[in-house]
């Protein structure tokens, strides 16, 4: 069974002309829909993040809240595609990361939201340890992400249909608490946790949604 997908994410940012420039010129988002300090973004038809302009409104802080979202695409052409977008634009990279289940690459915007666009490996090249999934932070193939492009020159940077949110990463200020009530209330599946920093729930066997 697939994963839900989680609907949307909506965030709140000084310049809402900045940052849809930044969506659409960097990220590869495109502009779906328009109406004063609100923007409606996406790939194809699909629209999957809300921006609401509020003037005066000061950089992320990192405190309780939102960490990053995830974009996820479809396929590591696709995440090929954007890397090669990012690079030359002097995109705002600030890490990439193998984690076994999938390959990412983390940027910040404007406002300072954190956001990671990357590709699932198929689950049947996942890897269990005493039946518990194994993830890692390795470093990424690069140049083998970039090999995809061969034979397809003249992709255009913007991302395709089947490109949605991945997963979401918060921070919170009692880890215990907030996963009972996500396991609990919600009722997602515990899947790992790293120690008493991090823990990672989803629904139906996915890596994380949250």
């Amino acid at each position: 069974m697939p994963p839900p997908r989680i609907g949307h994410v909506s965030l709140a940012l000084a310049d809402v002309e900045l940052s849809v420039r930044f969506y659409e010129d960097v990220i590869g988002l495109t502009l779906l829909e328009r109406a004063g300090e609100l923007a409606w973004l996406g790939a194809g038809d699909n629209g999957f993040l809300l921006l609401t302009g509020q003037p005066g409104l000061r950089p992320v802080q990192r405190a309780t809240g939102l960490y990053h979202f995830a974009i996820l695409v479809p396929s590591r052409l696709d995440l090929a595609r954007t890397l090669y977008h990012l690079l030359p634009s002097d995109g705002p990279i600030s890490g990439f990361a193998d984690h076994n289940v999938s390959e990412a690459v983390y940027l910040t915007d404007p406002d300072g939201h954190g956001i990671e666009i990357y590709r699932d490996r198929p689950r049947e090249e996942w890897t269990y340890r005493n039946e518990q999934l194994t993830m890692a932070t390795d470093p990424i193939d690069l140049q083998g992400i970039l090999n995809e492009l061969v034979g397809h020159p003249h992709l255009p940077p913007k991302m395709v249909p089947g490109t949605f949110i991945g997963h979401i990463h918060l921070q919170v200020a009692d880890i215990a608490a907030t996963e009972a009530f996500y396991a609990d209330v919600l009722g997602m599946d515990r899947l790992m946790r790293y120690g008493p920093r991090a823990t990672f729930l989803s629904y139906n066997g996915y890596h994380h949604h949250l």
